[in-house]
């Protein structure tokens, strides 16, 4: 990071001091992100493994004209299908339970913009058939 501390806009100050940022940024697995998938619609996917079975998603959109509605499923980014898992949108706070590797979902990404999840494995079952993440 380099900026000045004094003059941060406030919008940017809690994105450095979001916890769950924090936590991702300091995973002792310690292992790098990378991007997974580059759609034709701009929007490109990166994953980062977290201990304990977690992960970062991010979603990030290269477009420049209005949000784009990214539709998905966890199985088409390399998740088992067996596996229930919880996702929680990191800037928003929203939390999906259930969530298993076939169901769809949508996310709803900025123009030039991210939403980052902070995934987990989830020892209940249940499973939404579709759930949306805004962004």
């Amino acid at each position: 990071m380099s900026t000045e501390l004094r003059t941060i806009s406030s919008k940017n100050m809690d994105i450095l001091q979001n916890p769950l940022v924090i936590k991702i940024y300091q995973d002792p697995l310690g292992i790098q992100g990378r991007r997974i998938l580059k759609e034709k619609s701009d929007i490109e996917v990166f994953m980062r493994p977290l201990s304990s079975g977690a992960s970062a998603l991010v979603f990030f959109s290269r477009r420049t004209d209005m949000p784009y509605r990214y539709h998905s499923s966890l199985a088409k980014l390399n998740f088992t299908s067996s596996s229930v898992y919880e996702a929680q949108n990191v800037y928003m706070g929203e939390i999906i339970s259930g969530l298993r590797g076939d169901a769809n979902f949508t996310v709803v990404v900025n123009p030039s913009a991210v939403v980052m999840c902070y995934l987990y494995p989830e020892r209940t079952l249940g499973c939404p058939s579709s759930v949306e993440l805004a962004g």
